[in-house]
């Protein structure tokens, strides 16, 4: 067995790439919308995130507990059918509470983006 902090790893050439300008745009609504164009990478990255965060709970965990719950079901679907759906579309998700603000980040494939918007939608709203 070979003790890691013994023995050095090779260092390796790491591949350089240029970093998309991001544009902004905004919704109906007014929420502001960051667009990264990322047309090699397969995948999508969306955050939701709203000013809503550990300032405005009244007891400790409230908040991280409420974005927590996002997806445990509702009354149409429970939790399990909501994750397996998810899992189904190859789609990831996280939610964040921090002193500013709570967010929920999904990654999926970009060609499941519009099916894995719509049913986070149906089944968080």
């Amino acid at each position: 067995m070979i003790n890691f902090r013994s023995v050095r790893p090779e260092p390796k050439i790491i591949r350089t790439f240029d970093i998309p300008d991001v544009s902004t745009s905004k919704l109906k609504t007014g929420h502001p919308v960051y667009i990264q164009k990322t047309e090699d990478i397969g995948v999508v990255r969306i955050e939701f995130f709203w000013g809503k965060s550990k300032l405005h709970q009244k007891k400790s965990f409230v908040a991280t507990l409420a974005a927590d719950m996002l997806f445990s079901g509702n009354a149409k679907r429970n939790e399990e059918e909501i994750i397996k759906k998810l899992d189904y579309l190859g789609a990831s998700y996280q939610t964040d509470t921090t002193l500013f603000g709570t967010s929920l980040v999904l990654r999926c494939q970009k060609k499941f983006t519009k099916d894995v918007v719509d049913w986070v939608i149906e089944n968080t709203v």
